[in-house]
């Protein structure tokens, strides 16, 4: 009969394993290709190869070693060889986001009038910033331990902070180009006010909270068969944990999650593409009307009233939407630059996913390809740190708001900076 004994210690390895070891055969489970096949490592080189076999394995006892040296070996292998690009990227999201947040914070939150459009920057520059301090930073440690990582509490905080701040984002795009389609369609009518954006972010966390309820339910810890070592007397099996869907879920949670999430993501994007293909369609025939009309040179009086009025809805939506005259314009190129980068983010991560949960991927996979897969399964991290930059490149407020902060936080350059200032406003008073 054979006896199970589970130890998690690291003294689970006998003081004669080397000994024991010349000896053993070895029996590496593809159970990690089944499940997830971006975590398997087949590889000898940690512990040598059998040589013969002895003794009866019916009465072998089971150890299950889940930490010490070769969980650790088999985890810093797997590092080096698969994860190394996505910690490296993983490192430069971090490292851009958090300064790069902090700034849009500074800016559109002690800089800027308080306007709908800049509380939805606001809003969206917090939930980056959230995104950047934990889960980003988590991903760090999960990845550096990805095979040893037996923290359920840590993994259910993780994908539920990334969870509620993906999800909220979406509502707040969404907020974004209803607002952009209703200026442009309807200039003249009531624009939304500050209460009402005010719901709308309240709303938004609302739903990130209780669309991230299932993420801490469903994740913990995976224990996860790496290899098993049989000897004379006893047999070593050799366990990973990881932070995924925890043991004991059933699939068809995981198969229901990633739907319904796919489902969500793709009718967002729709909406989004329609309500700014709008705005890019109203924009263009803008331009070519207004170039058109000429009131002047309408002679009948019905004529001119009706070109005059059309002249002016045409001047509103330009100063609304138009990337050339001024800022309302140049406001509306940086939200649908936001826009575009969070829905192309996502799609790497959601085709992965969609292909790892319903087993459609190639069990067999080289390091190459698990190292490119784990890379793009995080792809999604890259909106909540590229923001920043992309109002650098389109908001000239921005931009001279964020170089006046960091002078501010340069020693020995405040005053200076601060007196340039000064004289440049003086300059455009008198001009």
């Amino acid at each position: 009969m054979v006896m199970t004994l589970h130890i998690t210690a690291k003294a689970v390895v006998p003081a004669n394993m080397d000994e024991e070891m010349k000896n053993a055969t070895f029996t590496t489970y593809t159970s990690m290709d089944t499940f997830y096949s971006d975590s398997t490592y087949l590889s000898t080189s940690v512990v040598p190869s059998p040589t013969n076999v002895t003794g009866n394995t019916s009465d072998l006892i089971n150890i299950y070693i889940t930490s010490g040296p070769y969980i650790d070996a088999i985890n810093d292998e797997y590092f080096s060889t698969v994860l190394l690009p996505s910690f490296i990227y993983a490192c430069v999201l971090l490292a851009v986001g958090i300064p790069g947040n902090g700034l849009v914070v500074y800016v559109y939150g002690f800089k800027s009038k308080r306007t709908v459009s800049r509380t939805f920057i606001l809003t969206l520059a917090v939930l980056d910033l959230i995104n950047c301090l934990f889960s980003i930073s988590t991903e760090l440690v999960i990845l550096r331990n990805f095979l040893k990582f037996n923290y359920p509490t840590i993994c259910k905080i993780s994908r539920f902070v990334t969870s509620f701040c993906n999800h909220s984002t979406t509502i707040i795009l969404l907020s974004i180009a209803i607002d952009r389609f209703r200026k442009i369609r309807y200039p003249l009518k009531k624009k939304m006010k500050m209460s009402t954006a005010k719901i709308i972010v309240i709303c938004s966390m609302l739903f990130g909270c209780l669309t991230g309820i299932p993420f801490v339910l469903f994740y913990g810890t995976k224990t996860q068969f790496l290899r098993e070592v049989e000897t004379d007397t006893q047999r070593l099996v050799y366990q990973g944990k990881l932070c995924l869907p925890r043991d004991g879920l059933d699939i068809i949670y995981q198969e229901v999650l990633l739907i319904v999430l796919s489902f969500a993501h793709v009718l967002s994007d729709v909406i989004l593409g329609v309500l700014y293909s709008f705005v890019g369609k109203s924009v263009l025939l803008s331009h070519n009307s207004f170039r058109r009309v000429d009131p002047a040179s309408v002679k009948p009086h019905s004529e001119r009233k009706r070109s005059i009025e059309l002249g002016r809805r045409n001047t509103l939506r330009l100063n609304s939407t138009s990337s050339a005259p001024g800022t309302a314009g140049r406001t509306n190129t940086m939200l649908f630059l936001v826009t575009l980068v969070f829905i192309l983010s996502f799609m790497p991560y959601l085709v992965l996913a969609f292909l790892r949960t319903f087993q459609i991927e190639a069990k067999q996979t080289s390091t190459t390809e698990k190292a490119v897969r784990h890379f793009f399964l995080r792809s999604y991290f890259l909106n909540s740190a590229i923001n920043p930059i992309l109002y650098c490149f389109v908001s000239k407020h921005f931009r001279q708001e964020a170089i006046t902060g960091v002078h501010r936080m340069v020693p020995g350059r405040k005053s200076q900076y601060t007196i340039q200032r000064q004289t440049a406003r003086q300059n455009v008073r008198k001009s």
